[in-house]
């Protein structure tokens, strides 16, 4: 079988870390960590948790350092693959070890892309943003084959998914649910952060943290309404590969 380690960033993540920890330690071998200098618990439980086999801490902001830091870590433990997912990502309930290990066998994929649901000031409901349909339907987290190649970007802020990893990817219908948003409080001091290292984007971020027009679903996990997700999974790939070409392009005309 398999070794899967997983990737975490954190800081001041003690309203999500508990269910994080106990999601991940039914999917994966092993877990490192750098605690980004966590003042609220946070890095005391990760310290004591039979799954997290390394943890170091850094101060001051800098995701670039800190990504290169815990895969260097995660790379001493020797995985066949690994996974980042943030505190504030849990998998949906029907996803377990089989179906990665599953993944993990195949001769043909290298990586395997999972698609976020932005849960914001509901735990109940999942927010389409009519504005930005690309980031309600894209895929932003990553399982792969570990690799030489592999690398995180050292850019300080927003430094973006794993890089470098060779092979075909594919996107997966096992959903994440992004409940990071969902604590007004926790949004407010996330964003205050943000302003503060990239102030230049003020603004940007201000109006990124407020809940953007759209329209809110009721969330159904798989075994509760399997025929909804399965038909919400079709409709939102109809949109993502109806709309990622418009998106590459756009993206290559304007930067």
């Amino acid at each position: 079988m398999a070794k899967l380690v997983a990737l975490l960033r954190v800081k001041d993540g003690m309203l999500f870390v508990e269910e994080w920890l106990k999601v991940m330690e039914q999917l994966v071998d092993e877990i490192v960590v750098v605690d980004n200098g966590s003042t609220d618990g946070t890095y005391e439980l990760l310290s004591n948790h039979r799954s997290v086999v390394d943890i170091t801490q850094t101060f001051g902001f800098d995701e670039g350092r800190d990504k290169i830091l815990v895969y260097e870590m995660a790379r001493k433990r020797k995985p066949d693959w690994c996974i980042w997912l943030d505190v504030d990502e849990i998998f949906e309930r029907r996803l377990n070890r089989n179906m990665l290990d599953s993944m993990m066998q195949s001769k043909a994929y290298t990586k395997y892309m999972f698609r976020r649901y932005d849960f914001l000031y509901s735990p109940n409901h999942f927010h389409v943003y009519t504005r930005n349909f690309f980031h309600c339907f894209g895929y932003s987290r990553t399982l792969w084959k570990e690799q030489e190649s592999g690398y995180f970007q050292d850019i300080k802020i927003h430094n973006g998914d794993i890089k470098g990893i060779k092979g075909l990817t594919k996107n997966t219908k096992y959903r994440i649910k992004h409940i990071g948003y969902v604590n007004k409080d926790y949004v407010i001091k996330k964003t205050t952060n943000y302003i503060n290292v990239d102030p230049e984007r003020k603004e940007k971020y201000l109006e990124h943290y407020k809940k953007q027009p759209g329209f809110d679903v009721k969330w159904s996990e798989f075994d509760e309404s399997s025929i909804k997700v399965r038909l919400s999974n079709l409709l939102f790939d109809f949109y993502y590969y109806l709309l990622f070409p418009y998106y590459l392009l756009r993206k290559k005309i304007i930067g």
